[in-house]
């Protein structure tokens, strides 16, 4: 190459970079900012939060004699609704409120609290729903409080699954709510022995790591259907046994689960005709448990949809 097609060949470089670096990006329109997760767990009674829920909508939150209030600020209108406050206005722990897609469409939705029992805390859902993701009438972004309410609830963005667990008893109750490809709302239950001295449950998030949610207190009864002829112990021994039993399809309520020496118990109470309440212990293979007291004893706990 000659000295002078090098001369023109370096200044067409230092001509051309700044025209390119300056050139306006024209490959698409204005990028909106991420969505936000957030947990709210203190705040300033009446003054508005503001958090980038996705799809351009910013929601302005306030908190107000255990009173929320969601809107788009800017003096639209507000949904309003109730969250759960400890006596001296914190809201303990966990989070009051927590900011999470939990339908999987790209926006972020609400888990608002609604109780919380010992450890068990629990919210209800509030849907954010975008105008894309409405009719061609809807124009502007709005809020839907759903029935759903989850326990100690994770999202589990991979799956399209929110797990809620509660402690339920001496057992540990899980509900898995699955959004489905037709965004129907499939629901499956299981119920799980707890040791008497485990408060741990742990849950695969979804990246190699395993969630511990603590389930220790919670004062809701587990409900148990007796499945096989059972004798009544007075402790969890078999050297312990009594005359009495109790047979298929009598209804108990589950106090307790010991494993003593490689066995298995469950503590009942029974409520008899004739002999009053009775508290005992029965082998735990002849418990079947169940998902509330009206369930049919030979009702499986078993996946079932949900309707919006």
């Amino acid at each position: 190459m000659k000295f002078k097609e090098i001369i023109n060949l370096t200044i067409f470089f230092i001509i051309a970079l700044p025209l390119t670096s300056c050139a306006p990006d024209l490959s698409g329109q204005e990028r909106q900012p991420a969505p936000q997760e957030f947990e709210i767990s203190e705040w300033v009674e009446g003054k508005p939060m503001h958090f980038n829920l996705g799809n351009g909508a910013t929601a302005e939150l306030s908190i107000s004699n255990s009173e929320l209030s969601i809107s788009l600020g800017q003096g639209s209108s507000a949904l309003t609704t109730d969250v759960f406050v400890v006596p001296d206005g914190r809201t303990g722990a966990p989070s009051a409120i927590i900011g999470k897609d939990v339908n999987f469409d790209g926006t972020i939705d609400l888990l608002v609290k609604v109780s919380d029992s010992a450890s068990n805390p629990c919210y209800k859902i509030i849907t954010t729903e975008a105008p894309n993701q409405q009719s061609r009438h809807q124009e502007k972004t709005s809020f839907i409080e759903s029935e759903l309410t989850v326990c100690n609830p994770h999202v589990k963005p991979a799956e399209k699954e929110i797990v809620s667990i509660e402690r339920y008893g001496p057992l540990a109750r899980t509900e898995v709510y699955s959004v489905t490809d037709e965004d129907e709302i499939k629901l499956s239950t299981t119920i799980e022995d707890i040791d008497y001295d485990f408060s741990r449950v742990s849950i695969n998030s979804g990246n190699d790591q395993d969630s511990f949610i603590s389930i220790r207190g919670g004062r809701e009864e587990a409900f148990g259907c007796i499945a096989t002829k059972s004798y009544l112990y007075e402790a969890p021994d078999s050297g312990t046994a009594t005359t009495m039993y109790l047979i298929p399809d009598d209804k108990v309520v589950i106090k307790d689960i010991r494993r003593v020496r490689g066995d298995e118990w469950a503590e009942v109470t029974y409520s008899s005709s004739t002999h009053g309440l009775i508290r005992a212990w029965v082998e735990r293979l002849s418990v079947q448990p169940l998902n509330q007291l009206d369930a049919p004893c030979d009702a499986p706990i078993a996946d079932s949809p949900i309707t919006n």
